[in-house]
């Protein structure tokens, strides 16, 4: 659980940096991306 709170904090971290450079359809294509991920890493434990 202490990863996921982890990596919870990363995804919104590069969110939110990605939102203010770049259009908001680059970072919701990005953050699906990002759960994904979260979730292969949550299954594999």
């Amino acid at each position: 659980m202490a990863l996921r709170g982890w990596v919870d904090d990363l995804a919104g971290r590069i969110q939110f940096s990605i939102s203010a450079n770049t259009s908001m359809s680059v970072a919701v294509q990005y953050q699906a991306r990002i759960r994904s991920f979260i979730m292969i890493l949550t299954f594999a434990q």
